[in-house]
């Protein structure tokens, strides 16, 4: 495939068009034809990564579904609730190279103002598992300004969704 040269125009033309180039000399050789496969080459193709991202929704302490919103890779990964505030995918076979796995978790977006959330991620090799936590800052009484991060369910006192995204480089 070839490089397309900087300054160059395009120009489209359905496939069935003959784009045979009968001028002269001059012309001809101030013409090239390039493909689509030309032009992601040049200026690159789409993300170098596989993704997958998933909706967690929790209604109360529970799980209640986890939803992929999308997947570019050819792995699967289920979801479940461990425990407070910590929810684990698992991978449906062998998991990727951890050198070569980044998590994040989104805000947690909840249906109560009450409670300030942090969510947390990372990818456990030695268990093949993604983890997702989600924890409260809780202001304490003991002293005024001090702050506690304690373990908080994605649902707790209501509704709340984060997304969970998983990146995979080659």
């Amino acid at each position: 495939m070839a490089i397309i040269p900087g300054g160059q125009q395009i120009r489209t033309n359905s496939s069935d068009v003959d784009l045979t180039n009968r001028g002269n000399a001059l012309t001809k050789a101030q013409n090239a034809v390039y493909t689509m496969d030309d032009i992601i080459e040049t200026v690159g193709g789409g993300e170098d990564y596989e993704v997958i991202v998933t909706r967690l929704f929790s209604q109360g302490s529970g799980l209640s579904s986890a939803t992929e919103v999308k997947n570019t890779s050819t792995r699967t990964l289920t979801w479940t609730k461990t425990g407070e505030g910590m929810y684990l995918g698992a991978w449906d076979g062998t998991g990727p190279n951890p050198a070569k796995v980044y998590t994040f978790a989104s805000q947690v977006n909840r249906n109560t103002s009450d409670l300030a959330m942090i969510t947390t991620s990372g990818y456990w090799y030695q268990q093949n598992k993604i983890t997702a936590r989600t924890f409260r800052l809780r202001d304490t009484a003991a002293q005024a300004g001090t702050f506690v991060l304690e373990a908080e369910n994605l649902g707790s006192g209501g509704q709340g969704y984060m997304l969970v995204e998983v990146r995979i480089y080659p």
